[in-house]
């Protein structure tokens, strides 16, 4: 039978594809280094100056409000009691975490994740004119050990009606040192 000879090499112009592959590699590798750009111009941990002054809590029916600095993006769960009287005492519980809408995987990639953070207020009032029996502790309480860090303070007034209690938790331990202070220090009643 006759075949035709195929092995014949046919020349054409087409350009080769080598060109537009290393075109695309590159835009590739354009896009991968502004996006590793984005991720690192992040800040992933907040510095001193990125505390905030919290609303006003209110105390009771006292017409008094309880304010302190937090860390930006920190934001307030419902109230944990509104106020439950137990022994002639209001007791009320604040609690304020962290809010962070970036995906887990990113907040990891870029050193912020952070298991747990919570800011707790905790405020007891008397309206009856008697003095609160235990008044509780002054200063500011440190306990770094691994794996949560904790410090709190308790601000009590004069008249020993009203008792303010704010606990600041972090697993994050250089944050944790750089606002602690700060943040408990801060505590006051208006």
């Amino acid at each position: 039978m006759n075949e035709p000879d195929h092995t014949e090499a046919v020349k054409a112009d087409l350009p080769s594809p080598k060109p537009n592959r290393r075109k695309r590699l590159a835009l590739r590798f354009a896009v991968l280094v502004a996006a590793l750009s984005l991720l690192g111009a992040r800040n992933p941990h907040p510095k001193e100056e990125e505390l905030a002054w919290s609303k006003t809590l209110p105390i009771g029916i006292t017409g008094k409000n309880v304010r302190l600095l937090v860390p930006h993006g920190w934001k307030m769960n419902v109230p944990l009691d509104k106020g439950a009287e137990i022994r002639g005492v209001l007791w009320q519980t604040y609690s304020l975490t962290p809010v962070d809408t970036a995906p887990p995987i990113l907040r990891w990639f870029a050193g912020g994740y952070e298991k747990r953070a919570a800011l707790s207020i905790v405020v007891k009032s008397r309206s009856d004119g008697t003095p609160l029996s235990d008044p509780g502790f002054y200063t500011l309480v440190v306990d770094t050990s691994a794996p949560e860090h904790v410090a709190q303070r308790e601000l009590v007034t004069e008249d020993k009606m009203i008792s303010i209690r704010v606990v600041y938790s972090r697993t994050n331990l250089p944050a944790f040192n750089r606002t602690y202070r700060q943040i408990c220090n801060s505590l006051r009643i208006e």
